[in-house]
């Protein structure tokens, strides 16, 4: 026991030399950091997704870095149709937190990505934070998502931005014909980059594509946007939306964060030395450990089994999702799904747990064949499917009707009969609404 104490503290103190010099040499010396003053914004960049004609709210918080008081102007550019502010200007005492909350309403607006600001002024700061908004219309059947590289999301103008692009057949539908739309835009609502292509999708299309930036591009934020839209025989429109934030910065600052050379070549030489220290400590350690691996394995299998279960999950709720009508009735859905969810995670962990310690049981009595014959027995048996699929069923589309529609049913009679008053039946509507704005 003792000597496992003893390669922790070895491994710590490597780790905390090198963190600490290479700390020291690429920040050029621990240097004093600059005070920031006026008021910090939590986040700094703000993203959301809608359903068609659907509505959202998002809350940012402003706080206030002076030790006076701090007056800020509140205000939203360039999509100001789409969002409205609870406050337009506010007062901050030295220190205080205040949330502003943000209402996004798609009502009569196509789908797509839009792009704004919100602008917040004092007399000492004023910062200027990008909003993405995106519209989806309410049945998605293809959809995509978007890596960017460089990694990090900066460039500089004239350099080639990248992404891997990753299409999704939600519905299961098969082979089908899509547009996709590709753009790049800046948070005025300036079109840098405009494109089209028609793909073909079976299940998933997985690709690469490459854009040149204009050499005499604006430095600044911009946002890389695809629209993938589909229509089926009827002529139902399906639009998925993608997007990701990126910056364009001077090839000055770009080259900044490089330090002076003796600096970086002393830290390297550490580096390379705590490297082979560390293969070297690796590969002792793995000498003490290495009859643990089996243990891995029954690790490995968990983790699958519950990658597996959310998948499931998942994909159940995507094809329900669309066959429910109400917000009403997705929100109820959504509650229940939660609740399996939670339901079945926790019987996986218990059923781990047992394994875990009939492992250590075997392990203790040294059968290493029965130990290795018990973790393949596992692994093929799996974690009980049938028990969970029993116990834990998916809520069907029509027992959450039936469900609500006995709710109001009630509530409406207990009106009428003058057991609910009118004023207590507006609240309950409005508990509704605020339940659907919590859903879209």
């Amino acid at each position: 026991m003792k000597r496992y104490i003893w390669i922790g503290l070895l491994i710590l103190i490597v780790v905390l030399l090198i963190g600490g010099t290479g700390y020291y040499f690429l920040r050029g010396g621990f240097s004093k950091e600059e005070v920031e003053g006026g008021f910090k914004l939590n986040p700094s960049f703000l993203k959301v997704a809608v359903i068609e004609n659907g509505s959202a709210i998002s809350i940012i918080k402003i706080k206030n870095l002076d030790p006076h008081v701090e007056s800020c102007d509140i205000k939203v550019g360039e999509i100001g149709d789409l969002v409205s502010l609870n406050e337009t200007s506010i007062n901050l005492v030295p220190n205080e937190e205040y949330p502003i909350e943000l209402f996004f309403n798609a009502q009569n607006k196509t789908p797509g990505v839009y792009v704004g600001v919100l602008k917040i002024s004092s007399q000492r700061k004023t910062q200027v934070m990008p909003i993405i908004l995106e519209i989806q219309s309410e049945i998605v059947v293809f959809d995509s998502n978007l890596n960017i590289y460089p990694q990090g999301g900066t460039v500089i103008p004239g350099q080639r931005i990248s992404a891997d692009v990753k299409i999704f057949d939600l519905a299961g539908i098969g082979r089908h014909n899509i547009e996709l739309l590709y753009s790049i835009k800046n948070f005025d609502g300036r079109i840098i980059i405009s494109s089209t292509e028609d793909l073909v999708v079976d299940g998933r299309l997985d690709y690469s594509k490459s854009w040149d930036l204009p050499k005499d591009l604006r430095l600044g934020d911009y946002v890389l946007a695809v629209v993938v839209k589909y229509v089926d025989s009827v002529g139902t429109k399906s639009i998925g939306t993608s997007s990701m934030f990126f910056r364009v910065i001077g090839e000055d600052e770009f080259t900044s964060g490089e330090k002076d050379l003796s600096d970086k070549t002393l830290f390297y030489i550490l580096l390379i030395f705590s490297f082979f220290f560390l293969i070297f400590l690796g590969l002792f350690v793995y000498s003490l450990f290495y009859k643990d691996k089996l243990l891995i394995e029954l690790q490995k299998q968990y983790k699958g089994e519950l990658r597996r279960q959310r998948e499931l999950i998942n994909g159940k709720m995507s094809r329900d999702y669309s066959k429910l009508k109400t917000a009403a009735e997705k929100e109820a859905y959504k509650k229940e799904v939660e609740k399996i969810k939670g339901e079945r995670l926790k019987a996986l962990n218990e059923i781990q747990k047992k394994r875990v310690v009939k492992f250590k049981k075997i392990k203790k009595q040294g059968k290493k064949g029965l130990l290795k014959k018990q973790v393949e027995k596992w692994k093929q048996r799996g974690y009980e499917d049938d028990y969970l699929e029993t116990k834990y069923k998916f809520p069907k589309v029509e027992e959450i009707r039936r469900k609500l529609g006995r709710q109001l049913g009630a509530l409406e009679e207990a009106k009428e009969e003058g057991f609910v008053s009118q004023k207590s039946y507006e609240k309950g509507k409005e508990r509704v609404r605020r339940a659907n704005r919590k859903l879209k």
